[in-house]
C-alpha cells in the first residue's frame, strides 16, 4: 500500500489495511522525507517513493526498473527476493499494448492513477486523455494547468490514439533473476544482501548513498527468505556485510535491505511494535491472514448494563471474545449532551469513519436489544479529530462495532467496571 500525497504515522498505515488481519509489517522502500508537507507540489516537493510497488496485481507507484533488488510475492502469497525487471503498459481493448516510461504515477511518467492525490502539472497543447473504470469516457487539451486524478479514474497523456468507449487496463510483465514470474505483490528497494547464498552486499552500490554502504553501521530494514522458504523480517543496528554474513551462517539464500534510519519499523500482532518509525511513512508492506479474517467470530448478545454520569443508558451491546463491543452511533447517542460528545461522518466511496467532537447529528434510535450474530473484522478505516485510529472494529450486519476502551482515550472518558453488579460506569 502506499500514500504518495500525506504519509502517515505507521499505525495508520497498518490500520488502512482493510482485506485482512495484518499478522507483520515493515517499512517499505525509499521515498523523500524531506519535504515540506506545509506546501506540497508535484514534481518539485513531495514524497516520492523511489521505487516500484504493486498490490495484488495493481501498479501503486513506478513499473520501469531493471535488475532492481525486489520482495516478491506469487498468487499463492510466496515470496521470493531476487533482481526484478519490471516492465508496465496500458493494454487497449484488448490488444495494443503501450510501454509506460519511467512507471506510473513517477515523476516524468504520463500515466497517473488515483493513487496519485497531488496536482500534476500538464503543460499547454498536451492532451489528457481520462479512464474511468477502465474506459475512456474523453480526452481535453491542457492550457497549461495542474490535473487531479478522480476516484476509479485513470490520466494519459499525448495518446491522441485513444477513443471514447476503448477499454484500457494497466498490466505489467515481470523477471526475477531473469526468468518470468507471477509477480501478484512487488516491492522494489535494496541493496541486495544474499543472492543464490552468496554475498553481494559489498558489490553495485553506485545507486545508494554512504549510508547504504556495505560497512556503514545504521538502523535497517531487512527481509530474506529461510532455508524452508518462510519470510523472515528483520530491524538491527549493523552494517549490511555483517547482516548478510549473519543470515548466510543460518543457510539464508536470498535477502535484501528496505528503507533505513527513521523509517526502520517493525510491527508483529501479538507483541506489538519491536521497533516504532521515526517518521510518517509513504508506504509498507503487510503480511496479511486474509482467511482469518473472512472466518466470522461468534458475536453473542451481552449482559453488561450501561450507566453514564450515574444514569442508566438502555444500550444493547455485544459480547465478541470477552470483551464488550457497541454499536458507534449507539454511543453517539447515549453521550449527546455530555463534555464527550461527538458527531459521525461516513464516506461510502473510501470506507472511511470519521469521529470528531460536536453535537451528535445522526439517527437517534438506540439498539435496545440484539441477536446472536456473526462478527467480521470491518474493513472500514477509522478517522478521528483527523488522526487514523488503529484499533479493531467489526462489522455487525452492516454496522460496525467499537470497544468503548479503545475510543475512551479519544472522546476524554473514564470508563469503570463493576464486577459485582456487571455494570459499566462511563464518567463523560
Amino acid at each position: 500500500m502506499s500514500s504518495q500525497l500525506s504519509p502517515l504515522e505507521a499505525s495508520g498505515l497498518i490500520g488502512a489495511v482493510s482485506d485482512g488481519n495484518v499478522v507483520a509489517a515493515m517499512n517499505g522502500g525509499f521515498f523523500d522525507a524531506y519535504y515540506k508537507p506545509a506546501s506540497v507540489s508535484f514534481p518539485d516537493n513531495f514524497p516520492r517513493i523511489y521505487g516500484t510497488v504493486i498490490n495484488d496485481g495493481e501498479i501503486l507507484n513506478g513499473g520501469d526498473i531493471g535488475n532492481a533488488a525486489a520482495l516478491v510475492f506469487d498468487s499463492s502469497g510466496k515470496p521470493s527476493i531476487g533482481y526484478a525487471d519490471i516492465k508496465a503498459y496500458y493494454e487497449v481493448n484488448g490488444s495494443r499494448k503501450q510501454k509506460i516510461g519511467d512507471g506510473v504515477n513517477s515523476i516524468k511518467s504520463y500515466c497517473y492513477t488515483d493513487v496519485m492525490k497531488a496536482p500534476v502539472y500538464v503543460a499547454e497543447g498536451r492532451s489528457v486523455t481520462y479512464v474511468k473504470n477502465g474506459t475512456v469516457s474523453n480526452t481535453v487539451t491542457s492550457s497549461g494547468v495542474n490535473v487531479s486524478v478522480p476516484q476509479d479514474t485513470m490520466i494519459i497523456l499525448d495518446d491522441n490514439a485513444l477513443q471514447s468507449g476503448d477499454s484500457v487496463r494497466l498490466v505489467y510483465d515481470a523477471l526475477l533473476d531473469g526468468q518470468a514470474v507471477d509477480a501478484q505483490t512487488v516491492i522494489t528497494c535494496g541493496p541486495m544482501l544474499l543472492s543464490n547464498g552468496q554475498n553481494v552486499s559489498m558489490s553495485d552500490l553506485s545507486s545508494y548513498d554512504e549510508k547504504q554502504s556495505a560497512s556503514a553501521v545504521n538502523q535497517k530494514s531487512f527481509a530474506a527468505i529461510s532455508p524452508d522458504g518462510r519470510l523472515i523480517l528483520g530491524e538491527v543496528t549493523s552494517s549490511s556485510n555483517a547482516i548478510a554474513e549473519y543470515l548466510k551462517s543460518k543457510g539464508v539464500k536470498d535477502a535484501m535491505c528496505f528503507d533505513g534510519g527513521a523509517s526502520s519499523m517493525l510491527y508483529v500482532s501479538d507483541i506489538g511494535y519491536k521497533q516504532s518509525a521515526g517518521r510518517k511513512l509513504a508506504s509498507i508492506f503487510a503480511i496479511v491472514d486474509k482467511k482469518q479474517a473472512n472466518a466470522g467470530v461468534s458475536a453473542a448478545p451481552s449482559e453488561s448494563v450501561i450507566k453514564v454520569n450515574g444514569n442508566y443508558a438502555s444500550i444493547a451491546a455485544y459480547n465478541i471474545d470477552g470483551n464488550n463491543y457497541f454499536k458507534l452511533r449507539d454511543i453517539a447517542n447515549i453521550l449527546k449532551g455530555t463534555d464527550a460528545e461527538f458527531d459521525i461522518g461516513w464516506d461510502g466511496a473510501e470506507k472511511i469513519v470519521t469521529i470528531n467532537k460536536g453535537t451528535y447529528s445522526g439517527e437517534t434510535q438506540i439498539s435496545s436489544s440484539v441477536s446472536p450474530s456473526s462478527a467480521v473484522k470491518s474493513a472500514s478505516k477509522i478517522i478521528i479529530e483527523g488522526k487514523p485510529a488503529d484499533f479493531t472494529v467489526y462489522s455487525i450486519g452492516g454496522n460496525n462495532y467499537f470497544k468503548l476502551r479503545d475510543i475512551a482515550d479519544y472522546l476524554g472518558i473514564q470508563i469503570t467496571w463493576d464486577a459485582s453488579t456487571s455494570e459499566i460506569n462511563i464518567t463523560a
